[in-house]
């Protein structure tokens, strides 16, 4: 099932995705839930995705980089410490093999997208 949202502008849906992303990183216990979802993982991803896609559609660019630039989970270390801690409590983290933790790590920090350089700061 395809269920669509649409914005009247590309503010809205800008707004959405920080509140989200606010959410699910500063939420605490409410949040929690969330954090580790995989559905909760793909709709902040795709809606970071709209973000970009409204912005090039409009011929901005520019603006659609500077959005993905944003979200990537390198440049924010307060957010790749949560991230690790978070994902290091999974239980079966010590056995998952490397496909099983990166998809995990990138479950927890998604909408922020995951370099192999931050999967080994969050592993180590």
């Amino acid at each position: 099932m395809t269920t669509t949202v649409s914005f009247d502008t590309p503010v809205a849906a800008e707004a959405l995705l920080r509140a989200a992303v606010l959410f699910k990183f500063d939420g605490g216990s409410d949040a929690e839930p969330y954090v580790g979802s995989p559905p909760y993982a793909h709709a902040v991803r795709r809606l970071l995705a709209a973000v970009a896609d409204g912005h090039r559609a409009a011929g901005r660019e520019g603006t659609a980089r500077r959005w993905l630039d944003l979200y990537r989970l390198g440049g924010h270390d307060e957010r790749l410490l949560f991230v690790r801690e978070f994902a290091r409590r999974h239980p079966d983290w010590d056995t998952l093999d490397d496909a099983a933790r990166r998809a995990w790590v990138e479950t927890v920090a998604a909408p922020y997208t995951v370099s192999d350089d931050d999967l080994a700061r969050v592993s180590a």
